[in-house]
């Protein structure tokens, strides 16, 4: 008999993680094992799962990750997060399993929004980006988080005190110039 690639899927509670689920569940070549750090629906939906993994930036998460790896006889992780792409993306070689992704320079590029802007800002046009809150000329600004998804964090700014509570609230937020208007 074939032996099947074992595909690690974390977090598989994710709505990808449920996609790959739907979509390799019935292959003959592939076993899925989910893992989630946080116990949600992806506990009813992956046969063989795992609970209580440590969140990818705590201390124990590669560790852990290994010892599933070892256990299960992972081939490979598919990551369904971006920042945990690219942590796991960035410690491919030490996991000993391919992590399914784009190479580590473009993963990187692409959890930063300041590396992104910066990369395509000779190609196409990009919102003004400060460096800091003193180098801002003019208001309203919108700030938002360097790395991080969805609309979390971001806000219009229209004034220095804004400024300086959202960098409070979230210190890795970068500058831009607001862009009013529908967003494509």
């Amino acid at each position: 008999m074939e032996k099947k690639f074992n595909i690690l899927v974390f977090p598989c509670g994710s709505e990808i993680g449920l996609e790959i689920h739907r979509s390799l569940i019935y292959s003959r070549h592939i076993k899925l094992v989910g893992a989630n750090s946080v116990d949600d629906h992806g506990r009813y939906i992956y046969e063989d799962y795992i609970g209580n993994v440590p969140f990818v930036d705590d201390e124990g998460f590669l560790a852990h990750i290994k010892e599933i790896i070892i256990s299960r006889d992972i081939d490979a992780i598919y990551p369904t997060m971006d920042f945990v792409i690219n942590s796991l993306k960035l410690c491919e070689n030490e996991l000993g399993c391919k992590v399914i992704a784009s190479p580590a320079e473009t993963t990187t590029i692409c959890n930063s929004k300041t590396l992104t802007y910066e990369l395509l800002c000779d190609s196409i046009n990009c919102p003004r980006l400060y460096h800091s809150i003193q180098d801002i000329n003019k208001y309203p600004v919108f700030m938002k988080p360097d790395v991080g998804y969805g609309s979390r964090g971001a806000k219009k700014i229209n004034s220095l005190s804004e400024a300086e509570n959202q960098l409070k609230d979230f210190p890795n937020s970068i500058i831009l110039e607001y862009l009013p208007g529908a967003e494509y």
